[in-house]
């Protein structure tokens, strides 16, 4: 009789436990972005994921953080330099703000008003002004979590918000230097088209370096502005191990072409010799040579403001000569991460491993299917539903509190893409946004970000990770 007895409660034990770890995860169903046909992507068929959400973390329990103005944490203390900075504190890195608060960074990309008619005729109905707009946004972000804007947001309005507000908001700026350098020699470095079928960025020209001095001097204006989070000198520049190539299909007269030659002469081999060992390594002397220039013209203007990368993508993110060049320049490793439900141990214990600074996830998001937009364009997830695209979210930044080096992640976007509003093929008809093309916020999905975002710090110490 004891030996049945003991079966039943072992065997109800082990019920328990599966129904327990059942609970650990829900399933969403998503589907991933393949590849280019023509100018649209294609995707994947519907799989499930499995999907880890903050109310079925196991022995978690919420703890609302009491914020400071800046949003960061207010019982956790660093240097006080009245501007944000980085430090490691305990064994694992942040973004301290002026008042030497220690927290992270939770930003959104592209806060700014849409242009299309739908997009006026809504903004006319909701808000009184400009001002009216930033003031309500503001609240919104501050009241679901966010702390600061990302790329391409209307910084003039933001900057005009701050004078007065009692909660201050971050921002952060993406200069283009080299964008536009290219654009002046009449090349468009991030896409392979005809005027630039090498893929390559002009960093070894002689006059990219004068360029970056002389942008910089525009910066004088912000140098003093506390709010500031940092620049991002470009976005997803193309250092590839096909750079090399690149190269030398220019003439011997080329800088670029030279900087190659030079590389095989010292190395001691020929052309057809080059593996893609080479590749690599030459790849991060491409990327040395531009941050070393870039970071030199920051600091030549603004002293008090962070360099915060380039926003890698792609393969370039895992290049190891990338992340080092990046490492010995720059404040914080900014990365755009797609084609992944959640982030990778092993990336960011690379970039732990090759850089010494901490990293910030750029851009990422999921588009739902529910909003009735085609969803054609982008890189991101498509979900079924807003709720799911909160669970994703939830998921996705539950995997970046698990590393040591991540002090923050940027969402893209702020509002739907109109495609009465046609500027970016990389944005013309998708379900990216906070709010929908008429400013209404999916409530679904900020719910679900307010609940991640508020207990951020009590989510890092359940991963011991502070």
């Amino acid at each position: 009789m004891k030996n049945i007895h003991s079966i039943l409660l072992l065997c109800l034990f082990l019920s328990f436990s599966w129904v327990l770890s059942a609970q650990e995860t829900i399933q969403v169903e998503a589907k991933s972005t393949r590849k280019k046909v023509g100018s649209k992507n294609t995707y994947s068929a519907w799989r499930t994921y499995e999907t880890q959400t903050v109310n079925l973390l196991p022995g978690f329990k919420p703890q609302p953080e009491d914020f400071t103005r800046y949003g960061f944490l207010k019982n956790l203390k660093g240097k006080k330099t009245g501007f944000f900075h980085t430090e490691k504190i305990n064994g694992r890195w942040w973004i301290v703000d002026p008042d030497g608060h220690a927290g992270f960074s939770l930003m959104i990309n592209n806060v700014e008003k849409g242009l299309s008619p739908t997009n006026e005729k809504a903004f006319k109905r909701k808000f009184k002004d400009d001002s009216d707009w930033m003031k309500q946004t503001m609240a919104f972000f501050r009241e679901i979590g966010f702390n600061g804007t990302g790329c391409w947001s209307d910084d003039d309005a933001i900057r005009a918000y701050n004078k007065s507000a009692k909660y201050p908001f971050a921002y952060s700026r993406c200069l283009y230097w080299m964008r536009q350098y290219a654009k002046e020699k009449g090349v468009a470095y991030h896409n392979v088209t005809k005027k630039n079928p090498n893929k390559c960025i002009f960093v070894f020209d002689p006059e990219f370096e004068k360029y970056c001095m002389e942008r910089a001097k525009e910066l004088v204006q912000y140098a003093d502005d506390p709010n500031l989070l940092g620049y991002f000198t470009d976005n997803e520049l193309p250092i590839l191990k096909v750079n090399m190539d690149g190269y030398l299909n220019f003439p011997k007269s080329d800088p670029g072409r030279q900087a190659v030659d030079k590389y095989l002469k010292e190395k001691g081999i020929e052309r057809e010799d080059i593996t893609d060992e080479h590749r690599l390594e030459f790849a991060g002397i491409v990327a040395e040579k531009y941050y070393s220039i870039v970071s030199k013209a920051l600091r030549t203007y603004d002293k008090n403001h962070m360099f915060l990368g380039t926003r890698l993508n792609s393969g370039t993110k895992h290049i190891k000569g990338v992340i080092e060049a990046c490492g010995r320049h720059a404040d914080i490793l900014s990365v755009n991460y797609y084609g992944s439900w959640d982030l990778t141990k092993k990336h960011y214990e690379d970039w732990a491993k090759y850089a010494d600074i901490p990293f910030q996830i750029t851009e990422f998001y999921t588009k739902g299917e529910d909003t009735g937009m085609p969803n054609i364009s982008g890189s991101g997830w498509i979900v079924k539903t807003q709720k799911d695209r909160g669970y994703a979210y939830q998921h996705f930044c539950l995997s970046m509190l698990k590393a040591p080096n991540c002090v923050g992640w940027h969402w893209f976007k702020y509002q739907d893409n109109d495609p009465e509003a046609v500027k970016d093929p990389s944005n013309v008809d998708a379900n990216k946004g906070m709010v929908d093309n008429n400013y209404n916020p999916y409530t679904d999905l900020s719910d679900l970000m307010k609940q991640l975002n508020l207990n951020y710090p009590a989510l890092l110490r359940y991963y011991n990770r502070y």
